[in-house]
């Protein structure tokens, strides 16, 4: 098969889309670039919504989950009525064997930046229903990154392609613009300057 700079300008404007798509599938045969399809989707399983409800607050610089409301709440009333909580911090410069002091009182039993009464309800799933779930969730992870290792794959192949594209392409407008013009210019002297020499 004829390269693009081996064809004439009439061989050129001759040429249909399937040819121009041959002719740059060849030259990307001949370089060794790979033909590579646009990868299908992947299939994923569908994995069920969680069902149980759960509740948790930052406590004593812990995030603690409840599946009861008035557990949680009951547990928030003791700590709130503790008149002795303190924090604690340490420093290697005291004394040996003496490295704590009590830094502050925490007023209002607010143990964290988050307020120990803020409770942020969500849904969870339980350990049972995990368990049945984590190996459909790894099958996806494992597809989707396959898929995107795909996408990567046919991403380069298009760009080891792409002047290759651009050369074929870029010539075949150059031509077409160039009789596009002279067309235009005819038709300009046939409607416009002819009527006027008569």
């Amino acid at each position: 098969m004829k390269k693009i700079d081996e064809l004439t300008e009439q061989e050129i404007l001759n040429l249909s889309s399937e040819d121009i798509d041959k002719m740059i599938k060849f030259r990307m045969a001949e370089e060794g670039i790979k033909f590579i399809e646009y990868p299908a989707n992947p299939e994923f399983y569908e994995v069920p919504k969680p069902t149980t409800k759960a509740y948790y607050c930052h406590l004593l610089g812990q995030k603690i989950a409840f599946t009861s409301i008035d557990e949680l709440n009951s547990l928030l009333e003791v700590l709130n009525n503790c008149k002795s909580i303190c924090s604690i911090e340490s420093n290697y410069d005291l004394p040996d064997g003496y490295k704590y002091y009590m830094k502050a009182k925490v007023e209002n039993a607010s143990y964290s930046s988050e307020a120990p009464d803020t409770i942020t309800p969500l849904t969870a799933y339980t350990h049972k229903e995990y368990s049945e779930i984590k190996e459909q969730l790894k099958e996806n992870t494992k597809n989707k990154n396959d898929y995107q290792a795909k996408i990567k794959e046919y991403e380069a192949a298009i760009n080891d392609a792409k002047w290759i594209k651009d050369e074929v392409n870029g010539r075949v407008s150059e031509v077409k613009e160039k009789y596009w013009k002279l067309e235009s210019f005819c038709r300009k002297f046939k409607f416009d300057y002819m009527p006027l020499s008569s």
